[in-house]
């Protein structure tokens, strides 16, 4: 079973962990940490807010202060432990940072974590250009995924497709006020267009 850690600041992520919390496999969470909402510009001692870590394979972080999140990046390294930390500009082994949360790639280093959650990928069908049906083998950890699906069955295929992801846009908790120059839009607006895709993609798959 891996086993999982989640590091906030204040309520940073709290959506993501409710959910996670409730919908798993092959992984359990262990521990949630969490930091004050405002800390300080310049921490000298960040270990100091992470004396309490766990023993875990996989940490999720929210947190944006700069030196705590570089000891994150550090302690990882040191217990060889996987980071995921979306939206930051960390690099090393075993390192992912995806502009969001739905556009981590599938990578087996990140275990069953990865396997239920990350980019999404979809199985869909329609008939009569009406969608009939959409199973998400992977999505978004904060549920914007699955809860997209169950509001566009019975919607037009063409609609759907755009539909689902203002649905997605409308549940995603990314900060809408971010821009990514990688994407060309907010994060909130970089998952709609991943989800549109996703199910595009999985229709044209149903086709072949």
């Amino acid at each position: 079973m891996q086993r999982i850690s989640i590091i906030q600041q204040g309520m940073d992520g709290e959506t993501k962990v409710r959910w996670l919390s409730e919908h798993k496999a092959g992984f359990e969470i262990v521990q949630v940490m969490k930091l004050p909402a405002v800390l300080p510009v310049v921490i000298d001692e960040p270990e100091q807010y992470l004396a309490e870590i766990r023993d875990t394979d996989l940490v999720m972080t929210f947190v944006t202060q700069a030196d705590i999140l570089e000891e994150i990046a550090r302690w990882c390294k040191e217990h060889d432990v996987v980071l995921v930390a979306s939206g930051q500009k960390l690099s090393g082994r075993g390192v992912f940072c995806p502009p969001i949360c739905c556009a981590l790639v599938a990578n087996d280093v990140l275990g069953p974590y990865a396997k239920l959650y990350g980019a999404p990928v979809l199985k869909a069908k329609a008939e009569g250009g009406v969608l009939k049906e959409i199973h998400v083998k992977r999505g978004a950890p904060c549920g914007a995924t699955w809860l997209a699906a169950k509001k566009v069955i019975g919607m037009a295929v063409e609609e759907g497709i755009t539909r689902f992801g203002l649905e997605v846009q409308f549940n995603c908790t990314a900060n809408p006020a971010g821009w990514d120059p990688l994407w060309g839009s907010s994060p909130v607006h970089t998952a709609a267009k991943v989800h549109s895709k996703a199910l595009e993609h999985a229709l044209d798959e149903e086709l072949e």
